[in-house]
Formats: C-alpha cells, sequence, structure tokens
C-alpha cells in the first residue's frame, strides 16, 4: 500500500523526466538532420554552380580560338 505508493511517485517522476529529455533529444536530433540535408544542398549547389562555371569558362576558350571563317567553312 504506502510503501507501493511511496516507491512510485519518484518512479513516476523520474519516468516523465526520461520523457522530456527524450522529447528533447528528438527535437535536437530533428534539426541537426534538418542542417545536415541544408549542407549537402549547399555542396551539391557549389558543385552545380562550379561546374558550370568551368562549361563557361571552356566554351569562351572555344570561342576564343574561332573566327567567323571558321564559322562559315563549318556551315557549308
Amino acid at each position: 500500500g504506502t510503501k507501493n505508493k511511496r516507491a512510485g511517485i519518484p518512479a513516476l517522476k523520474r519516468k516523465k523526466r526520461y520523457e522530456k529529455q527524450l522529447q528533447q533529444n528528438d527535437g535536437t536530433l530533428a534539426t541537426i538532420e534538418m542542417q545536415r540535408e541544408a549542407l549537402e544542398n549547399a555542396n551539391t549547389n557549389t558543385a552545380v554552380l562550379q561546374t558550370m562555371k568551368n562549361a563557361s569558362e571552356a566554351l569562351k576558350a572555344a570561342h576564343k580560338d574561332m573566327n567567323i571563317d571558321d564559322e562559315h567553312d563549318m556551315m557549308d
């Protein structure tokens, strides 16, 4: 009776504390996962932009070496 009640109340308080900690940990984990996804997206965007820059530079270099007569010869 009374002995079980005295032992049970701290156990319930402990359980509530653990549940609250678990909820906080879940929130922290969700935040970390969102940050990881944002970093992955940023890395992908950086790689895409670098590739576009490289392609643009390659096109400029190719066009620089061409003149209008070369283009006309290719068309014929």
